[in-house]
């Protein structure tokens, strides 16, 4: 039976006040497309390809078409989950593959500002090996923060977003797709901070999480 977009906004899980709006998009694009024989799957194929076809724009000066392919990038890794829970089918498989493709999609477009910037970076660090260690350096505390953090979840659960009081502050997905990586296309001292503040947090994170762990 076709619902109303009012309805359909029930199955909204946002965690910011930009989410939120972001995930009403999200379920108006869900109400138009209710009656097609669509997938949560395909959503976040889609979602996925966005992404993809966003980071080449970065390297010919079209970075306004990007903040537009990133947004689109992160409404529909939201359609994804509204989808899901309105036909009820939410399964383990869309469980293990939203999050893993999220990943995927975070660790190609940190490595394409990497690229882009990668004439800065060697103003700064002379030696191409030793910027080679760096990212790769990078890359694997990023992926041992991502192997702690599912482990610590798996084994005390996730939180239920339901009961999360909306943060006006708050900093999630849609303030990094929407908001940080359109600052990032057009400034290197931003990305700089950034790429050294996420691998502070990383790091720092899997220290946290391990103990979590050890803890249950």
């Amino acid at each position: 039976m076709r619902q109303s977009y009012q309805q359909i906004k029930e199955h909204m899980r946002p965690v910011s006040s930009l989410s939120l709006v972001d995930n009403k998009i999200a379920a108006y694009l869900t109400y138009l497309m209710q009656g097609l024989p669509l997938t949560a799957t395909m959503f976040n194929i889609v979602s996925l390809l966005f992404s993809l076809f966003a980071i080449p724009l970065l390297f010919i000066d079209l970075k306004i078409v990007f903040i537009l392919f990133m947004f689109l990038s992160y409404t529909f890794d939201n359609v994804d989950g509204i989808w899901a829970r309105l036909k009820r089918k939410t399964s383990d498989f869309g469980g293990f593959f939203d999050p893993f493709l999220d990943k995927v999609k975070d660790s190609l477009i940190d490595l394409a500002f990497i690229f882009l910037y990668l004439n800065n970076i060697s103003a700064y660090i002379a030696d191409s090996r030793l910027i080679l260690l760096a990212v790769a350096i990078y890359f694997i505390i990023k992926g041992l923060f991502y192997m702690a953090r599912d482990q610590a979840f798996n084994k005390q659960g996730y939180s239920t977003l339901e009961n999360r009081k909306i943060g006006l502050l708050r900093y999630g997905g849609a303030e990094k797709y929407i908001i940080v990586y359109s600052l990032l296309a057009f400034s290197f001292p931003l990305f700089a901070v950034y790429i050294i503040g996420y691998a502070i947090l990383y790091f720092t994170g899997i220290f946290i999480y391990v103990n979590k762990i050890s803890k249950t």
